[in-house]
């Protein structure tokens, strides 16, 4: 048996986003809690997923449009500056729903406890401890992660 494409593997997710969608609008499955809170989990699971897909889409049929401008001598610049971009937009698309695409780790959601300890070198060791301490914190902030710390001591 052949490999599902990629093209018809994001088809087959967006068909299903859109049967959630029509499942979620209809009242006999309103009544049901957990149906309703599975499906609304499912689709925000592979909502990312659909609506690059439907960016990706758009990006090809425009390609597609461009391609067929280029012989227009009105359109020609423009045509050839959209081809041009669109020849590069379409390979990171392809690499992001290839990412996309990547099985879920069951431990991404979960949280970690993350110890940095000064060490063997006096001041230094702990001013370099302090240091990485501020990255990590920004890193994390950055990711809207939310930071506790649980104890600590100041050097210097």
């Amino acid at each position: 048996m052949a490999a599902m494409s990629l093209e018809e593997k994001l088809k087959g997710i967006e068909a299903r986003y859109i049967e959630i969608d029509h499942l979620l609008a209809d009242p006999a499955i309103l009544t049901t809690y957990d149906r309703v809170t599975a499906l609304a989990q499912e689709k925000a699971g592979i909502e990312a997923v659909v609506t690059k897909f439907r960016e990706y889409r758009k990006a090809l049929n425009d390609y597609k449009d461009a391609k067929t401008m280029l012989s227009d001598p009105e359109l020609g610049e423009m045509a050839r500056e959209e081809f041009e971009r669109l020849d590069k937009l379409i390979p990171v698309y392809e690499q992001e729903l290839k990412s996309l695409l990547l099985p879920k780790d069951p431990r991404d959601d979960k949280n970690v406890i993350v110890e940095i300890r000064a060490g063997a070198g006096g001041d230094e060791a702990g001013i370099f401890a302090a240091d990485l301490h501020r990255m990590y914190t920004r890193y994390a902030e950055r990711r809207r992660w939310k930071v506790n710390m649980l104890s600590g001591h100041d050097t210097g």
